[in-house]
């Protein structure tokens, strides 16, 4: 797991779970509205485009934006009808298919039930059959069929008060990110002499809760620590989305977007991991579909020499311009980061602290993708505006504070999505036990619709900032990431 997030977990007690239990309660206040605009993130984009695929939407092209709950429910119910009718007509069935129907039905349940009929409380599951073990007759499928068409009509007729939660109209989801690394790093030493290491690990584990109703939502999530080997809280917030005017607050636990940036390279770039914080934090921002700006106001996890423990620091975060490539248009990102405390990187790289002075820092980065999202570039650059005290941060033993940053660049060619060539080049200045050089290539694809591969290695080539005598390493890494 990345070194990164480490001094960022909170230890797992029954206090750190109820708090975010009790502030996600509170997403609980008024009912679904069918006109309001999902959000782009809106994992119902994601399922319907599953619908699609499977032919069920009349080769419907879903966007990737755009569409209210009312025309999502339209397009649920109408995958809905043609997947029944094709399980009738003796098809096989379709798990994935089968996922993405039962997730907009509890998603859009409030809008389903406008349309003039309820929603299936559940998928109809095929009886398994004796002959093969695997799907039942078509009989069993009919008759499967049959009966929940059956239970939804009484549910539909019957007037009875509804249960709280589809009277409320909230929508949850629980999801998954775990990357497993087996790595295998050759190093040389200035003073002659080589060592080798390798390893199988969970390089990140996460599990995560998000609840969501109206413009309210909710997030929880928890970390695999792989050193300590204990679970503890990651993120744990609430926030409130206007959609229509594009605007979002947030309170709680979170991951700050200074530095937080793209990139395909299965291990996390030395500019990631100088700027990557998780912190207490207020924000308002402004997410719109070509821009957007936020502020984060934030109680670091290091203290400062003589100050109290407060909400004593700021990041802003600039989207300059953005759009998403489509098969007919290139896309693009440009943004600025300001933090006004680089101290409280996860990494910790001037130390736990006290620190004795705080070092402010900015972070550009910007990406293109061109010719249908076939071709990636990426650039991402983080620096110190100044030299930290000598007592916090003085790597090379030199009398005089460093002053770190980093540059990421990569090159990526996905013929087809999920398969991944590319060629990367890091940079780095007076960071501590970083290379100052790294070259490296990649190779990855999807193995499944929840797994995906990728193969990296890299060469690097290490300065006066190396505390250990490392002259330079021979990496190689293969990872496989289970995200559900």
């Amino acid at each position: 797991m990345r070194s990164a997030v480490l001094s960022g977990i909170v230890p797992l007690t029954p206090i750190t779970i109820i708090v975010p239990l009790v502030l996600i309660a509170l997403l609980v206040i008024s009912a679904a509205h069918p006109f309001a605009p999902l959000p782009a993130t809106e994992a119902a984009y994601t399922h319907l485009q599953a619908i699609a695929d499977a032919g069920l939407l009349d080769g419907f092209n879903v966007p990737a934006a755009g569409l209210s709950r009312l025309e999502a429910a339209v397009l649920a119910q109408r995958g809905l009808k043609a997947y029944g009718e094709a399980c009738l007509a003796g098809q096989p069935t379709d798990p994935a298919v089968e996922k993405a129907l039962a997730a907009l039905s509890t998603s859009l349940a409030d809008e389903l039930a406008q349309l003039g009929s309820a929603p299936p409380s559940a998928m109809p599951t095929p009886t398994p059959s004796a002959d093969d073990g695997t799907l039942g007759s078509l009989a069993d499928r009919i008759a499967a069929l049959e009966d929940s068409t059956a239970a939804d009509e009484e549910q539909a007729t019957e007037e009875e008060t509804p249960a709280p939660e589809e009277e409320l109209g909230i929508a949850t989801n629980v999801y998954g990110n775990f990357y497993m690394h087996g790595d295998a790093t050759r190093t040389a030493h200035t003073q002659g002499g080589e060592t080798q290491a390798s390893d199988m690990h969970v390089y990140w584990g996460e599990l995560g809760y998000n609840a969501e109703q109206g413009n309210w939502r909710g997030h929880f999530s928890l970390l695999w620590n792989d050193v300590t080997e204990d679970v503890g809280v990651f993120e744990a917030w609430v926030g409130y989305d206007d959609a229509a005017r594009g605007w979002f607050a947030r309170a709680g636990q979170s991951v700050l977007p200074f530095g937080n940036n793209a990139f395909y390279f299965p291990t996390f770039p030395a500019v990631n991991d100088l700027g990557y914080t998780t912190a207490h934090t207020l924000a308002l921002g402004l997410d719109r579909p070509d821009c957007g700006a936020s502020v984060w106001v934030f109680n670091p996890k290091v203290e400062m020499v003589d100050e109290d423990d407060t909400l004593s620091d700021a990041s802003v975060v600039w989207d300059v311009t953005k759009r998403r490539a489509t098969p007919c248009e290139d896309g693009w990102r440009l943004t600025a980061g300001y933090t006004t405390h680089l101290n409280s990187n996860d990494i910790r790289l001037a130390g736990t602290g006290p620190h004795h002075k705080r070092m402010a820092a900015y972070n550009v980065f910007g990406r293109y993708d061109w010719q249908g999202n076939t071709y990636h570039v990426l650039a991402d650059y983080t620096a110190a505006l100044d030299r930290f005290d000598v007592r916090d941060l003085d790597a090379n033993g030199d009398g005089v504070g460093d002053q770190p940053r980093a540059l990421n660049t990569e090159l990526v060619y996905e013929p087809c999505p999920d398969n991944l060539w590319g060629v990367a080049y890091e940079w780095t200045g007076e960071m501590k036990d970083y290379a100052k050089q790294r070259y490296g290539v990649l190779y990855g694809r999807r193995l499944s619709e929840l797994a995906t591969l990728k193969l990296e290695y890299t060469h690097g080539v290490y300065g006066q900032y190396a505390t250990a005598g490392q002259d330079s390493d021979d990496r190689f890494v293969a990872e496989v990431a289970l995200i559900f």
